[in-house]
């Protein structure tokens, strides 16, 4: 809840649908943990939209990922 109210302030700027993919939801699913009704409620409502189909973009996302096949991830922890 560290980053709670920044969030909720950060909404107010966001004009829907957000679009996301599978795996995003998957993850925000996983920390949401036993609380994840609410973001299903958003898909429900179109506020956020699933929007990549990796069979129609996946040239372009193999030509993304061989952008950065050699960065190492730097997580940051804030």
């Amino acid at each position: 809840m560290r980053h709670h109210s920044w969030t909720c302030e950060q909404w107010k700027f966001f004009q829907p649908p957000l679009l996301t993919c599978e795996p995003v939801l998957i993850e925000a699913g996983f920390l949401l943990s036993h609380e994840a009704d609410p973001l299903f409620a958003l898909l429900e409502r179109g506020v956020i939209r699933i929007a990549l189909d990796l069979q129609e973009e996946q040239a372009d996302i193999r030509a993304l990922m061989h952008c950065y096949r050699n960065r190492q991830y730097q997580y940051r922890g804030d």
